[in-house]
């Protein structure tokens, strides 16, 4: 590879391919670092989206450094306890060194461990540790600080059970507590390495600066099921309770159940509080929101189930909402573009969301595949388990359950828009069938008279007209919209 590339070791990991992601996505030559035993399926998408993969062993120091040989930065997300973080990252920067890279970016990415009392948590410790190291180095480093990793909220932690809905904490539940999730960890090393200019030893980040009660009240209004904080003790007794567990436990273990209590006790202390946060030091980066976050991540809201068939089996779609039996609508709860509160707000508009949904992912898996990126595996498996919009008597139907009724009852088919607006407003996808699309257009004109229609309607009624191949209507109804001036 020629000079000025940016390398990543650790670059198989979770936040190591995010990192590389986001360093391509910035045009700069990535080199990957990863063990000689990594199953080439953990970089394949990395190489096919650009980045070179250099199997190189992590104890060779000369090795290293020849592969650092013309490197503008070494970004280590390297992961584990002494062997990885002291050892192996302290051969990485020996090598980068070595090698005269001009800047070294440890792999922190953590609570504030420069303000935690030594002893507390022996991960951060390590990482205090290591610091000791890079000083000593010469080189050129800085330190991102995170906060916690968002995606603890959604996956199994002592903070958070999904099972009982319980938000669990110490001390008080108005502490405030920094979480970022890895996307953005990743977008901001890959602007840190990449800044021209001398960046500050220690940048501190987070995407969301929020509570425990604030966690509560967010759980509650993406799941639609009441969530609460359960206290569990003082800040003070949490600490006897991990010693004693401690003294009963393994050491050898990355992440034993008292090492999360440690990280919990400097959270909700506020020992490990990020301070004044750097977010602002590139404006161009996105911030995610800890609502929109969990609409998208948590496990509550991934159970969809499908009253279709195909090919006479049930389906079980796996999507970011759920199936609420009593409105019969489906909701969906998260992206493409904001279709999530569409289907839980308004029953009549619970069939449309599947549409935009269909689109949206076919969109994306076509841009993957433009670019030359992995697919995730669960954008196909949904795209093609996703149930169609629902129909009733050849008609799409805006809901499920009886709707014969409701083209005869003026309260609930005064704006039937929804059922045009997935013709009108998206692409044609295999979700749509254009014979029940037209079926359904005619049926709407019947209902939807010049009485009813007001604003917007006109243009999608035009733009529906159109693509369901009625010229003479789409042409009616821009003029129509002409002479109201608007």
């Amino acid at each position: 590879m020629s000079a000025g590339f940016i390398a990543v070791a650790g670059a198989s990991g979770a936040l190591g391919k995010l990192i590389v992601q986001a360093l391509l996505s910035r045009s700069v030559a990535v080199k990957a670092l990863v063990r000689p035993n990594t199953d080439p399926s953990r970089t394949e998408g990395l190489a096919k989206a650009g980045a070179t993969i250099k199997p190189v062993d992590m104890s060779n120091v000369d090795a290293l450094t020849h592969e650092l040989q013309g490197a503008t930065c070494v970004i280590s997300s390297l992961l584990g306890l002494r062997d990885a973080m002291i050892d192996a990252q302290g051969r990485l920067l020996d090598a980068a060194v070595a090698a005269q890279v001009p800047r070294f970016i440890p792999s922190d990415f953590s609570l504030d461990f420069t303000k935690t009392e030594p002893g507390s948590n022996r991960n951060l410790d390590l990482h205090r540790e290591f610091h000791a190291k890079l000083e000593a180095s010469g080189i050129a480093w800085t330190s991102i600080l995170n906060g916690c990793f968002m995606e603890v909220l959604v996956g199994d932690s002592p903070m958070v059970n999904h099972e009982t809905r319980k938000v669990t904490y110490v001390g008080q539940p108005t502490q405030a507590l920094d979480f970022t999730p890895m996307v953005d960890v990743a977008a901001y090393t890959a602007a840190v390495a990449t800044d021209p200019s001398p960046t500050p030893r220690c940048l501190r980040i987070a995407s969301a600066v929020v509570s425990v009660q604030d966690i509560v009240d967010t759980e509650t209004r993406v799941t639609g099921q009441t969530y609460a904080a359960k206290w569990m003790g003082t800040v003070g007794t949490t600490k006897l309770l991990i010693k004693a567990m401690r003294a009963f436990g393994s050491e050898d273990e990355v992440f034993p159940s008292w090492q999360g209590m440690q990280y919990m006790e400097n959270m909700m202390s506020g020992a490990g509080k990020l301070d004044l946060l750097d977010n602002d030091r590139y404006p161009g980066l996105k911030w995610t929101r800890l609502e929109d976050f969990l609409r998208e991540h948590s496990p509550q809201a991934e159970k969809i189930v499908s009253p279709y068939k195909i090919d006479g089996q049930d389906v079980q779609v796996i999507t970011q909402g759920d199936f609420d039996s009593d409105a019969v609508t489906f909701a969906i709860h998260s992206s493409p573009l904001e279709t999530r509160e569409l289907a839980r707000t308004s029953p009549l508009k619970g069939s449309s969301p599947i549409a935009y949904w269909r689109c949206g992912l076919n969109t994306a898996i076509q841009w993957k595949e433009t670019l030359g990126r992995e697919i995730p595996g669960d954008w196909t498996t949904v795209a093609e388990k996703l149930a169609p919009p629902p129909q009733v008597d050849d008609l799409y139907a805006v809901y499920l359950g009886d709707n014969a009724t409701w083209w005869d009852d003026p309260k609930l088919n005064g704006d039937p828009r929804s059922l045009l607006m997935r013709t009108g407003f998206i692409p044609d996808t295999v979700a749509m069938e254009f014979a029940t699309a037209v079926q359904t257009a005619g049926k709407v004109a019947g209902v939807w008279t010049e009485d009813k229609i007001r604003g917007w309607a006109r243009p999608i009624l035009a733009i529906n007209s159109a693509k369901v191949g009625d010229p003479d209507s789409a042409i009616y109804h821009f003029d129509s919209l002409r002479l109201l001036d608007v």
